[in-house]
């Protein structure tokens, strides 16, 4: 483990990958690690180092892309820079994976304390459990999540790499827990069941090679890494001992408590990164806690295309739009709740339940579209997104860059990176 508030130089991160190359045996090594939503999360450049000491022992890369679209070429260029195209794999979690064990309603109930859940089954990455890999690196970066509490860990791989049926029953399970006390918490009951379920893949898979990272994130212009920790798990030894002190680092620097509440925050969301609701609605559950009743979310979102990252989780949010519980009422009387219960909990996640407002400005998506599921249409900022969306398409860095938030003068809060952290009210 290194930590430095100061920031990691680049010489002690390169001498820590190098001494876990030395420590750790494996001749087929395959590295996990984030997809192009999380490129700030410095990944990529840690994947490059490791490639650099690992050589030729690493014989694959695959993007922890659980729902989201498979990575363009050049993005795994530009992220991946010193990786050659035919190492990677892309993960399909409706297909190409591999059951590994199941965890009972019944201790999924207990663990939670809620009834009326599910069965979690873990199904994988056909590629972790069938002896292509003697080892298995697994890089995230630890930061405020709306479905585990804090990313990272477990997750990387068993929803990262999962199937759907985990993908769904995990997200359902959170929701059904609630978004506001899973932000920023270490140690919720999904965490705990992707644990469990960590054990089970290890009877089938090779030692995992856990890299637990956080940044610094209150200036863009220097994010940079602060800690970074590792620790080998095993069928023997399935408790990823660096998590717990990681995540305590990310909860210290991640989590703004801010003095107020704002009546009025506009979120702007990177094109380059955020091209679906799915992903775009980080905007909403990171700034959910400081906004108070009747206020009003702005978000403006140039690349904003779609709803859900493959047709069919978009066709479900379309049909059922963002409305709470009636949604999910509605969705249960259709007969598609039990196949849909991610999308179910991404309703969720996405809903106001009328405690505040939401309004997009998403040319991309269009004002029918945005209306059809229930947000505001933002017709103020709308000119602004398409410019912004025009800067892009010319190629032109669009990120509002040095700062994370900041307020204006008429007592606005504007967010540039809702992604990255969480802000959360003052308790009263």
């Amino acid at each position: 483990m290194i930590s430095n508030p100061a920031g990691i130089e680049l010489d002690s991160l390169d001498e820590f990958l190098c001494d876990l190359a030395s420590n750790h045996k494996g001749d087929r090594v395959a590295i996990v690690a984030p997809d192009y939503s999380r490129i700030a999360s410095q990944s990529g450049a840690i994947a490059n180092l490791l490639l650099k000491h690992f050589g030729k022992r690493i014989v694959a890369v695959i993007p922890a892309l659980g729902t989201h679209l498979p990575m363009s070429s050049d993005e795994k260029s530009e992220m991946f820079s010193s990786f050659s195209p035919n190492l990677f794999i892309d993960h399909k979690y409706r297909s190409d994976v591999e059951h590994i064990g199941t965890i009972t309603k019944g201790e999924v109930e207990e663990t939670s304390q809620i009834e009326g859940l599910y069965d979690l089954p873990f199904y994988v990455n056909s590629s972790l459990v069938d002896g292509s890999f003697d080892l298995i690196i697994s890089v995230g970066q630890l930061l405020p999540h709306e479905v585990i509490g804090i990313s990272g860990g477990s997750k990387n791989i068993l929803i990262g790499l999962g199937g759907r049926p985990t993908i769904e029953v995990s997200h359902y399970i959170s929701a059904m827990w609630g978004i506001e006390r899973t932000l920023g918490n270490p140690d919720t009951p999904l965490r705990r069941l992707l644990n469990r379920g960590l054990e089970l893949l290890l009877h089938s898979s090779p030692p995992v090679l856990f890299i637990n990272t956080v940044l610094n994130p209150t200036n863009a212009e220097e994010r940079r890494l602060i800690h970074i920790g590792a620790d080998l798990v095993t069928r023997e030894k399935p408790q990823d001992r660096s998590f717990a002190g990681s995540a305590e680092v990310a909860v210290a620097t991640n989590i703004f408590n801010l003095n107020r509440s704002y009546n009025e925050v506009i979120a702007y969301l990177e094109p380059k990164v955020y091209r679906s609701t799915w992903i775009g609605n980080k905007a909403i559950y990171r700034s959910r806690l400081l906004i108070p009743d009747n206020a009003n979310l702005r978000i403006i979102a140039p690349g904003v295309d779609r709803f859900g990252e493959d047709p069919q989780i978009d066709s479900i949010l379309r049909h059922y739009g963002y409305h709470g519980y009636e949604s999910i009422e509605q969705m249960r009387r259709d007969d598609a709740l039990d196949e849909n219960l991610a999308a179910a909990a991404h309703i969720l996640h996405g809903s106001t339940f009328d405690r505040f407002k939401v309004s997009y400005a998403a040319p991309e998506l269009g004002r029918e579209a945005i209306e059809a599921v229930g947000y505001s249409y933002d017709y103020e900022l709308d000119e602004e997104a398409s410019r912004q969306n025009n800067v892009h398409a010319e190629g032109t860095d669009t990120t509002k860059a040095d700062i994370l938030f900041s307020t204006d003068e008429s007592g606005r809060l504007h967010i540039y990176h809702p992604g990255v952290a969480l802000w959360k009210r003052d308790a009263q």
